[in-house]
């Protein structure tokens, strides 16, 4: 990153043209793979505490996970990036792991207020 600001001023200072906007595709793009790596572990670490066999534990991690997702929701997702899908993946995985009935119900629940969310004209109408 800093090398990527380093070469956005270097060019400044030697008068070439610099794209800035390119700049800041290279800049976001390298945020978005930052963030796919700590995803990853953040994921599994959410999908291990959502498993665990104290259920009190198990819903406040789900539920958790249903608050971050839903801040990463708020926002546009950019072409060529499926991180809004990734946030999901963990609630797939506890869903077909889960064989407690209460923490299921929870993740539909969690599903249902991400998809309101996302969707609030069209999904409001499937809940009348």
């Amino acid at each position: 990153m800093k090398a990527c600001c380093s070469t956005m001023i270097s060019c400044l200072h030697h008068q070439l043209h610099f794209d800035f906007f390119t700049g800041f595709k290279v800049f976001l793009w390298y945020l978005f793979q930052v963030w796919a790596r700590i995803w990853s572990v953040l994921a599994n670490h959410f999908i291990s505490a959502g498993s665990h066999h104290d259920e009190k534990i198990a819903m406040y991690a789900i539920d958790s996970l249903r608050q971050l997702g839903m801040k990463y929701l708020e926002r546009a997702e950019l072409a060529n990036f499926t991180f809004q899908n990734d946030i999901l993946k963990p609630f797939v995985v506890l869903m077909r792991n889960s064989r407690s009935q209460s923490i299921r119900r929870l993740i539909v629940d969690c599903i249902v207020q991400v998809c309101a969310l996302s969707f609030p004209g069209v999904f409001f109408f499937f809940l009348k």
